[in-house]
């Protein structure tokens, strides 16, 4: 399927080259993930978690469902019991959203639970950006986060929150100081939701047909979206079986394209569409990318776009760090600064052969690279590109490799997740200062301050830093 692949920064050149076209967005759940909404994936394995424990010992309760081991259980169990779809099947989360709760007002209380209280990541930030620049004209989303919303807000725009319930709002005239966000899956607040089998089949006629006409001419982008109810995708379908001048650009998850995607592509191409499938990393690096090459042309534009990115947009703004050279001999103790790290981690089976010791492999494999990773409890766990990962394990991962929350683990008692974390910070730091460095806690200069000998080994001295990270109770610090 390569030749229905458009490589990532051939796509950010695509878009940059054509921002005066109006885009709209189709956002799905794992644009969410980072904000700390679950997934659809994992809400999947907590209703599966919650199936096999009301009929087992209520011990089960504390284990780590994001072990293989125990989704491996859970998933005989319900393999033996007969009655349950398959493993990855489109069918998994309609079937069991209903079975844990088939009482529609308590599907709509626990969506409403994984979203309270949730704060939009950089992406959502970002989506607004290209909103005032003119370029997004809409967002779309199936999910039921106001994330959208509250970013919008916090940028000072007027969302138009436009559900089930305020469906009128879709057909009043477009103004581009306001931001049409349309939920089509309802909202867990006021309307009602859509998110069983039935339900999804029964997409909304005004939404759907809205939805038909309005992407022919528009270019759409997708992110963190699936595809996997059928009511949104037969939509896009008939959408794109219609000649238009909309692109659509699918910015998947990894380089591995869902049956359903490929098929609406190839629906789209063959109706005389562009379509392409674009691999990322991810909804917020993707919109870093996108932020930065479509506004980097307007001074007021990038100016937001370093702000939200918490980088410093005026030289005036830092003072250069100096000291007295005296002593050479000690060691300097600076201020703690606040950091904050990724909110997910990559993780994948590795088979270690016998007699390797697993520390070693992965710091050879990743010495040259700009990947960090650490073995922990039969799995690795690393930070990095999901494409250089793949270029360096491809040979020896055994099954996929998969997002993880780094929240699930404790960084004052997991030493490997901490050293993780040091180990990518002083990368970093290093790869930005174009210094060497061990990748695990020091970076140095090459220049020899000064040269000494003791029993005949002589011993150069360099200028140099040595990090550490301590757990803070209100969040990280770097010292």
């Amino acid at each position: 399927m390569n030749n229905l692949v458009l490589e990532q920064g051939q796509f950010i050149r695509s878009v940059e080259i054509s921002k005066n076209d109006v885009f709209c967005a189709l956002l799905g759940a794992g644009a969410s993930v980072t904000s700390g909404i679950p997934s659809a994936g994992d809400c999947i394995r907590d209703w599966k978690k919650s199936l096999y424990t009301s009929k087992h010992t209520s011990s089960f309760q504390r284990t780590d469902i994001k072990s293989d081991q125990v989704k491996e259980q859970i998933q005989r169990w319900l393999d033996s019991e007969g009655i349950y779809p398959a493993a990855n099947t489109d069918e998994e989360y309609s079937f069991y959203v209903e079975e844990c709760y088939p009482i529609e007002d308590d599907r709509r209380k626990f969506f409403q639970r994984i979203c309270e209280k949730k704060q939009p990541s950089v992406g959502y930030k970002l989506l607004c950006l290209l909103h005032e620049t003119g370029m997004i004209q809409s967002v779309w989303s199936p999910n039921f986060d106001d994330l959208g919303i509250i970013a919008a807000h916090t940028a000072n725009l007027l969302p138009i929150d436009i559900t089930l319930d305020t469906i009128e709002r879709i057909s009043r005239p477009l103004n581009r100081s306001e931001l049409p966000y349309i939920k089509l899956h309802g909202d867990y607040k006021y309307g009602p939701l859509k998110n069983t089998t039935s339900e999804l089949a029964r997409q909304d006629d005004t939404f759907r047909q809205h939805l038909i006409n309005y992407l022919g001419d528009k270019h759409l982008i997708v992110s963190g979206y699936s595809g996997r109810d059928e009511s949104v995708m037969n939509t896009l379908m008939m959408s794109y079986s219609k000649s238009g001048a909309g692109r659509l650009y699918w910015c998947g998850y990894g380089r591995d394209i869902p049956p359903k995607v490929a098929l609406l592509i190839e629906t789209a191409r063959a109706h005389g569409r562009t379509a392409y499938y674009i691999p990322t990393d991810g909804f917020d690096p993707l919109f870093i990318s996108l932020a930065n090459a479509c506004t980097k042309d307007n001074e007021l534009h990038f100016s937001k776009f370093k702000e939200l990115l918490g980088v410093n947009s005026s030289a005036s703004d830092t003072t250069k760090f100096l000291l007295p050279q005296t002593r050479i001999d000690t060691v300097i103790k600076s201020n703690l600064f606040q950091i904050g790290f990724p909110q997910e981690v990559f993780q994948f089976e590795f088979p270690f052969n016998e007699g390797e010791k697993p520390w070693t492999v992965l710091r050879e494999a990743t010495a040259n690279q700009r990947i960090v990773a650490v073995p922990y409890i039969r799995m690795v766990y690393a930070l990095g590109t999901l494409t250089d990962i793949n270029s360096v394990f491809s040979e020896r991962i055994k099954g996929k490799i998969t997002r993880v929350p780094l929240s699930g683990f404790d960084l004052k008692k997991d030493t490997a997740f901490h050293s993780l974390l040091l180990s990518a910070l002083v990368d970093l730091l290093a790869s930005a200062a174009i210094l060497p460095s061990d990748k695990r806690n020091l970076i140095w200069k090459t220049t020899t301050v000064s040269q000494k000998r003791i029993n005949n080994i002589v011993y150069q001295t360099h200028a140099a830093v040595r990090l550490a990270i301590t757990v803070m109770e209100k969040g990280f610090t770097c010292l």
